[in-house]
């Protein structure tokens, strides 16, 4: 949906390291309050609550099983999953990994899904 204008200037934040852009990323930050904050409530969501040293070892263990799968930084994922705690523990593990994580819902038309997956 992009024009071949906002594609390039878009491709230049692909494979940008933290250094390079002088912020904390996303997950690198949820990192941080996992270790000062283990046993607080991190995520409230339909199917359950974790705390975040629990979110934290569940998004570790599934950003490892992605790694040995072959993940590899720069890569981009799917997940075809409803909003629940799977959800953010998908995309966290697959932003740890250093690949991009692609949110695909369910409950989209069969011909978004599609579009979102070949494109």
């Amino acid at each position: 949906m992009l024009s071949d204008k906002d594609r390039e200037k878009l491709s230049g934040f692909s494979h940008v390291e933290e250094r390079e852009i002088g912020v904390k990323l996303y997950h690198a930050l949820f990192e941080e309050q996992a270790a000062a904050y283990p046993d607080r409530t991190a995520l409230v969501a339909c199917d359950g609550s974790f705390t975040y040293s629990q979110l934290d070892k569940e998004c570790n263990r599934l950003a490892n099983a992605l790694i040995e799968k072959g993940m590899q930084k720069g890569d981009r994922v799917a997940f075809l999953l409803p909003r629940t705690s799977r959800q953010i523990i998908a995309m966290y593990a697959v932003l740890k990994t250093g690949a991009a994580y692609i949110p695909c819902d369910p409950e989209y038309p069969d011909e978004r899904i599609k579009y979102i997956l070949e494109n």
